[in-house]
């Protein structure tokens, strides 16, 4: 039984390293996103994807949770201040 109990404590330690790297991916992904929105023309799905989501409209929510604007918003406002 306490074998079973130390099993579940690192499966569960494991799965919470793995979150904590997704975590961590995201935002570097979304840091990268940024840069390219206000560094180049390319359209914003193709940026999306480029960063490693295969769904625009799921990272366009997480962007828009980090940087309160959405990802053309942020486009915009980034190219209004060069």
């Amino acid at each position: 039984m306490k074998a079973t109990y130390i099993i579940l404590a690192v499966g569960a330690f494991a799965l919470w390293r793995i979150f904590v790297a997704q975590k961590q991916l995201h935002q570097k992904n979304r840091e990268t996103l940024a840069q390219m929105l206000a560094d180049t023309d390319e359209p914003v799905g193709l940026i999306a994807e480029q960063s490693g989501f295969s769904s625009h409209s799921h990272f366009n929510t997480l962007f828009r949770e980090k940087y309160k604007m959405t990802l053309t918003e942020y486009r915009k406002v980034a190219k209004e201040l060069r």
